[in-house]
């Protein structure tokens, strides 16, 4: 196809088109650089050096020192920048600010672990810990073993539960189920009776899953690799770090709140616990930590300064093992650290309870969703007056004659709901049978697992001899 005449460019056009590409393409890689410095894992190490090598180091400042800051730096920031790098080139406005958004919390993290230990320091900490926990730490049933079972079982209820409530459940647990086996081949009710009191019993229910597996795919033997472990139902990184280190004597970390709470304040990190970059960071120090000797013994003594020495509501900086190592102390911030997003309110809930007996058997509810899932329960329903327990009663196809006043008040306070419960008792007249109803025995109430609050309940609106039986928290 003829297209014409081809013109030749006018003289210096071809040599100014070609200054002004090589401009544009000298700017254009200098901001592809800034990018993949700031995103891409490779340049995300160089600026993880720079920031490292600017930031003040803790001890003596040898070339040893600078490196192991360097480690822990890139460790941490390694952990989010590549996701970055990742989706780098899109053109969608949403995901670039996500981009943004995980550069930022890369920078973040690296500008939090850079420099804050050296490793001659972290030695000394460590050697100091060991040393203050065999002088101190407190005989505590769980610690008189080394079988993976028993410790399970023990950081099973050791989570969001104090160590002295734990110590009324423990060896009565153990003496029910005294071994993988015997968990595995109970039921479920046998299982929530011996954790009721503990509450949170999503945790016994998954305990009980979890234990079940390791029989059936494991032989019955705890794994010692630790991503098998977590990969058990209710197991997750702290529990199979704790597991490992204490069971196993593996280098393995572990983070809880009072691990969190003493990092925060030894090493002077001043970012809000549970954010993405302060999490990355905790993990990373409990990383280079753990590595030695005796790790289960080092992880048990980190736990234990948090929850005697560097607590939440005071600290004993004068008997503190760490204390001339710890950044909050040199700088008078240990009442602002560690830095806590505030939590939510429990939100307030007004529920309506009927207790229902038929002679010496009380009527119970059970439902696999909810509050309380999985246990037995008074029979309750949202709602406050006489009404709003006919309208239960209707629900549930169950004929009683309702008293016209309550029977008592009673608050409950949970995680995130502030209950109050109104209480109604009246004799049962006749129900349909159902699934998820029963009536249960008073005397053998203790074969199930029922929840706190139906105890309280029992005890509040029936007292007397006949629930001394109840153990009401």
């Amino acid at each position: 196809m003829n297209l014409g005449p081809t013109r030749a460019p006018k003289r210096g056009t071809t040599a100014r088109a070609a200054r002004g590409t090589a401009a544009r393409t000298g700017a254009g890689a200098v901001k592809a650089d800034a990018a993949k410095r700031e995103q891409g894992p490779g340049h995300n190490t160089r600026a993880a050096r720079g920031m490292s090598a600017r930031a003040k180091p803790v001890g003596a400042d040898t070339s040893a020192d600078v490196a192991s800051r360097e480690t822990l730096a890139l460790d941490v920031a390694a952990t989010l920048a590549p996701r970055a790098g990742r989706r780098a080139s899109t053109r969608n406005p949403r995901a670039r600010r996500a981009d943004a958004t995980l550069a930022d919390t890369a920078r973040r993290q690296t500008h939090i672990t850079s420099g804050v230990a050296s490793a001659e320091t972290l030695a000394a900490i460590r050697q100091a810990l060991l040393a203050h926990y065999d002088r101190h730490a407190r005989d505590l049933p769980w610690r008189r073993t080394r079988d993976p079972y028993a410790i399970w079982v023990s950081e099973i209820m050791l989570q969001q539960t104090r160590v002295d409530t734990v110590l009324r459940y423990y060896d009565r647990f153990l003496s029910r189920f005294p071994d993988l086996a015997s968990l595995a081949a109970a039921e479920e009710d046998a299982v929530l009776a011996a954790w009721s009191g503990l509450g949170y019993y999503r945790r016994a229910r998954l305990l009980h899953a979890g234990v079940r597996e390791v029989v059936a795919h494991y032989g019955g033997v705890v794994p010692k690799d630790a991503e098998q472990r977590r990969k058990l139902p209710g197991i997750g990184r702290y529990t199979a770090g704790a597991i490992g280190s204490i069971a196993f004597e593996r280098c393995e970390p572990l983070v809880d709140g009072n691990v969190a709470r003493v990092f925060a304040r030894l090493f002077g990190l001043d970012t809000p616990l549970g954010r993405k970059d302060t999490e990355a960071a905790l993990w990373s120090l409990a990383e280079r930590l753990v590595q030695g000797p005796r790790p289960g013994a080092l992880n048990q003594a980190l736990m234990e300064l948090g929850a005697l020495v560097c607590t939440k509501a005071a600290t004993s900086c004068k008997t503190c093992p760490v204390a001339e190592h710890c950044s909050a102390r040199r700088q008078g911030r240990v009442k602002q650290l560690p830095v806590v997003l505030k939590k939510a309110e429990p939100v307030p809930t007004a529920l309506v309870c009927v207790l229902l007996f038929s002679g010496s058997r009380l009527l119970l509810t059970r439902s696999e969703s909810g509050l309380f899932a999985g246990l037995w329960n008074l029979p309750m329903r949202p709602g406050e007056d006489r009404a709003a327990a006919a309208t239960l009663l209707a629900e549930l196809g169950v004929r009683a004659q309702l008293p016209p006043r309550r029977s008592a008040v009673l608050e409950h306070v949970l995680t995130h709901r502030r209950l109050q419960l109104s209480l109604y008792t009246a004799a049962l007249d006749g129900h349909e049978p159902r699934p998820g109803l029963r009536l249960q025995p008073l005397s053998q109430l203790s074969e199930l697992g029922i929840s706190s609050l139906t105890r309280r309940a029992l005890a509040a609106a029936t007292p007397g001899p006949l629930f001394d039986q109840l153990t009401v928290e």
